[in-house]
Parts: structure tokens; C-alpha cells; sequence
């Protein structure tokens, strides 16, 4: 059950269990429903067991707590499970009613299986032990729910063969788009330098007839690098570093981006590149394999949402459009913001 929606850290605000009231809707889509009674007992279940929250927190990012006592869950726990919920009950009756799937016995275990090696491979890529094996934990849950998740991934598989082909989250499957990318996880030093506009035609001339990459920061730079002629430090993978010195030969400047609103221009040079091994990169590997495939994911489950119908109840959360694309958002959620995408704040520090 590939999971595409916001990777929400939890925090503890505290919703009394008990004001979710017996029998209403909480969730639908098409036939299926679940009554906010069942969505909290659903939340508590795996707030409640630490081997399951392990490995839910592996594969989706996201942390279940149950809050000050055992009767309460946080509000982000409602939104996140919410999006988990919505879109496996979604895919199976898109999957059921329109597609011709059949859950048998045979698929079931297949996606038990499934399911449990990739909480095993993201748990093993995320470098934790959730202590018991993952097809034990599921187990363990209460029937309704264990079966909830493994017939949503029964569903998620069989839509995913109608797709256009994705990229196995298996450990070997992982492995392999490493060592086809592997220059993507290097190590990266880098200098930078931060020249003001109406510098860069000069910064340009004098990149041009040969100086250096130390000696174009210490003429030119206004980032405090330039002291030591730009050298800024190192990065691993999970830094924007790979991405501002992609394609771009050692020891050279990038092709100049604007930051800070026009004020400056940024280069950026790499000047050393360490490859890092795979055990050290895992999990950064997992995260890009996931963008790689969410694309065609998102489009297809937009269009299994309006085909099938979807209901949020408003206690739960806002049904619509956002930055993480079509799911479930918390009620009051801010409109979106477009960040900084040079890596520079209102300080000009860099940040990689």
C-alpha cells in the first residue's frame, strides 16, 4: 500500500477520544465507510503498539502517539490517518468496481507478504529495529484492522500493474537504482559565491579568462565564505548541494541562480566528491525512489477520487487540493507558501 501523502510528524494536542462520536462518518468512498468511532479506535490501536508504530513510521513517516492518557489522540494523527484510510478504501473500490478485482486468498497472503517486507526494507533503510517481524506485527492488530490494511494492499498492487511501471521498493530493487545513480549520494564540497547583480558581468569576464574558483569568491562574494575564498563545506545526499551542482565539472561555478529577491546572484562550485555507500545513503535512496514514482501515483489517485467519491467529515479534517496534492488537510491549514528553493535566508547564510 504505497502511501503518497504528506509525511506528517505527530504532536501532542490532545483530542479526547470520546468526542469522536459513535456511529458518524468520519471517512467514505463509494460503499465503504468508517464511523469516527472506529477511526480513533484504529489510531489508538497502533498509538498502542510499539512494534507496528515502528514500522508504520518506516514506511510512511508518520508517528502515532497517544497523547496524555490513553484515551486521547493528537489532532495530526486524525489528518494523517485519515489520508492512509481514505485512499485505501478508495483504491479497493475503484479496484473492485470498475477494474474487476477479486480478493482471494491468494492475493490476500500476497499482499501481507508484500506489505510486510516493505515495512521490513524501510525500517532496514531508516536504520531502526521495531523488534518483532513485520508480518508478526500486523498480525497482532486487531482483525478488521490488519485486514483494512491488507486488502487496501491487495487493491494498491493489483491498480499498480495498470500503471505505468514503477520501481520496487525491495531491498535488491533499491540497491540497483543506487548503483545506476550513484554519483547522486557523492559527498559534496562546495565554494560558493555570492555576487551582487550588477557584479556578474565582471565575475563572468574574469571566470572566463581563467581565475579560480577560490580567487572569483575572494574578489567577488558578499557571502562571509570569501574570507576562506568561498570554500563553504560538505554535504551528503539529503542536502539541495546535489541539486544546485548537478551536471556541473569540479572545480567550475554553476550557471548563476537569483536569490534573496533579486539581490544577489548565486554560484555555486563543487570541488570534491566522495561516494558514499549505500548502507550510509538508504535511506535517502528510499525517499527518491518514492518521488520517482509518486508522479503517475498522484495523477491516477485524483482521478480514482472523483471517479469512486470520496466524504470527509469537517471534524476530521479539509477534503481537498493542497501542497501534498488531493487528500485530507487539517481544518485550519494555512494556504500554501512558496519557500526558497536557493537555500538562502533572510540572513544569506546558505543552507545545504
Amino acid at each position: 500500500m504505497r502511501r503518497i501523502i504528506a509525511l506528517l510528524v505527530i504532536s501532542a494536542l490532545g483530542l479526547p477520544l470520546l468526542a469522536v462520536n459513535l456511529g458518524n462518518t468520519a471517512i467514505a468512498s463509494g460503499s465503504q465507510s468508517l464511523t469516527r468511532y472506529q477511526f480513533a479506535h484504529e489510531v489508538s490501536d497502533i498509538a498502542t503498539n510499539s512494534a507496528i508504530s515502528c514500522y508504520v513510521n518506516s514506511l510512511w513517516g508518520v508517528t502515532f502517539t497517544a497523547g496524555a492518557g490513553t484515551n486521547t489522540m493528537d489532532a495530526s494523527s486524525i489528518t494523517t490517518w485519515a489520508n492512509l484510510r481514505l485512499e485505501g478504501m478508495a483504491e479497493e473500490e475503484y479496484a473492485t468496481k470498475y477494474l474487476g478485482f477479486q480478493l482471494t486468498d491468494s492475493t490476500f497472503n500476497a499482499a501481507l507478504a508484500n506489505l510486510s517486507n516493505q515495512m521490513m526494507a524501510a525500517a532496514a533503510a531508516s536504520g531502526v529495529n521495531c523488534g518483532v517481524d513485520a508480518q508478526k506485527a500486523l498480525l497482532d492488530l486487531p482483525s478488521g484492522l490488519a485486514g483494512n490494511l491488507i486488502r487496501a494492499q491487495a487493491a494498491s498492487g493489483f491498480l499498480a500493474s495498470k500503471l505505468p511501471a514503477r520501481i520496487d521498493e525491495s531491498p535488491a530493487s533499491l540497491q540497483a537504482f543506487y548503483a545506476a545513480h550513484q554519483s547522486e549520494y557523492d559527498t559534496i564540497c562546495v565554494s560558493v559565491a555570492l555576487v551582487v547583480p550588477t557584479d556578474v558581468a565582471a565575475f563572468q569576464a574574469d571566470r572566463a579568462a581563467g581565475m579560480s574558483v577560490a580567487e572569483l569568491a575572494t574578489k567577488y562574494s558578499h557571502d562571509a565564505s570569501a574570507a576562506a575564498g568561498g570554500a563553504y563545506g560538505c554535504f551528503d545526499a539529503t542536502s539541495n548541494a546535489r541539486d544546485l551542482t548537478r551536471g556541473v565539472a569540479l572545480n567550475t561555478y554553476s550557471a548563476g541562480s537569483s536569490v534573496q529577491s533579486g539581490m544577489y546572484v548565486l554560484f555555486v562550485a563543487p570541488t570534491k566528491r566522495t561516494p558514499a555507500p549505500y548502507e550510509k545513503v538508504a535511506s535517502q535512496v528510499l525517499t527518491d525512489v518514492r518521488n520517482v514514482n509518486s508522479g503517475s501515483i498522484e495523477a491516477a489517485k485524483q482521478g480514482i477520487y472523483s471517479r469512486v467519491g470520496v466524504l470527509v467529515s469537517p471534524v476530521v479534517g479539509r477534503y481537498g487540493t493542497g501542497a501534498q496534492g488531493i487528500g485530507v488537510y487539517p481544518p485550519a491549514a494555512p494556504a500554501s507558501t512558496l519557500l526558497n528553493t536557493f537555500g538562502l535566508d533572510s540572513t544569506t547564510a546558505i543552507h545545504f
